[in-house]
C-alpha cells in the first residue's frame, strides 16, 4: 500500500479515546473516482500513519485534508465532496450509519518494478504466499518457532513487508465492512422469499451462446 516508507513512533487515539500505537508513516496514491461525476485522478497522501491494531483500513481526517491551502468540503447524509477551486478532488459516499468510504481504488506499488524492495521482503513475500497469505502475527509465529525464514529477519522486517501493501491479494481482501444486520423476515411457505445473483459476463460462452447465469433460491424449500 505505502509507496515510500519510514519508521516512526507515535499514538493517535480514537474516538473511545483509547491511545492506538503508530509505528511508521509514508505516502499512498490514490485513484479518485468522484461519485458527483467529477474526472478520475490521481491523489496523493504524504504523512500517512501505519497503526497495525486500527480496525479500518484507512481512516482519514478531513481537517487535515483540508489545511491544504485552497481545498474545501461540502455535503449532507448521503455524500461528501472535497474540492480545490472548481475541480472536485474526492467525494465520499454514506455506506452504513455515521460511516462514509471514499469514493477511490488503492494503488498498489508493483513489487516487480520497485527498485527499493530489499531480499528480506522478497523472501518474506515468497513464504506469505506459498503458506496461503497469513496474518502479521501468524508471520511473526513463523519467525519465532521455524527455520522458514533466515535469521536476519525480524518482526519489524515483517511489519514493513506489511505496511508496504506488497500482496495485492491481502491489501484488495481484507478489506473492512460494517456486518449486515440480523435479517428479522419470518417466512411460512414458498416462494415468499427469492434469493438470486447473477455471474458474468463468462470468459467463454455456453453452447447456447450464454455468458451470463442466474441463480435463484428459495428460502423456504431451499432449492436452487
Amino acid at each position: 500500500m505505502f509507496w515510500s516508507y519510514e519508521d516512526y513512533t507515535d499514538s493517535i487515539y480514537v474516538a473511545n479515546g483509547a491511545p492506538v500505537k503508530v509505528i511508521g508513516k509514508g505516502r499512498i496514491r490514490l485513484l479518485s473516482k468522484p461519485a458527483t461525476g467529477g474526472k478520475e485522478q490521481t491523489i496523493t497522501l504524504t504523512d500517512v500513519l501505519h497503526a497495525p491494531d486500527m480496525s479500518s483500513n484507512i481512516l482519514v481526517s478531513l481537517g487535515q485534508i483540508c489545511q491544504v491551502e485552497g481545498v474545501s468540503f461540502s455535503g449532507d447524509r448521503s455524500i461528501f465532496t472535497i474540492t480545490r477551486g472548481r475541480d472536485i478532488i474526492l467525494t465520499a459516499s454514506a455506506y452504513a450509519r455515521n460511516l462514509w468510504a471514499l469514493d477511490v481504488d488503492v494503488l498498489v506499488p508493483n513489487m516487480a518494478a520497485s527498485v527499493t524492495v530489499s531480499p528480506k521482503e522478497i523472501e518474506i513475500d515468497l513464504l506469505h504466499r506459498r503458506m496461503g497469505h497469513p496474518s502479521r502475527s501468524a508471520m511473526y509465529d513463523i519467525l519465532s518457532y521455524s527455520q522458514a525464514l533466515s535469521k536476519n529477519i525480524s518482526k519489524r522486517d515483517i511489519d514493513t513487508y506489511f505496511a508496504r501493501g506488497m500482496c495485492t491479494p491481502c491489501v484488495e481482501c481484507r478489506q473492512h465492512k460494517t456486518p449486515f444486520p440480523t435479517s428479522q423476515t419470518i417466512i411460512d411457505r414458498p416462494l415468499q422469499l427469492i434469493h438470486t445473483d447473477i455471474q458474468g459476463p463468462m470468459p467463454v460462452e455456453s453452447a447456447g451462446g450464454a455468458r451470463y447465469m442466474l441463480t435463484v433460491i428459495d428460502e423456504y424449500v431451499e432449492n436452487t
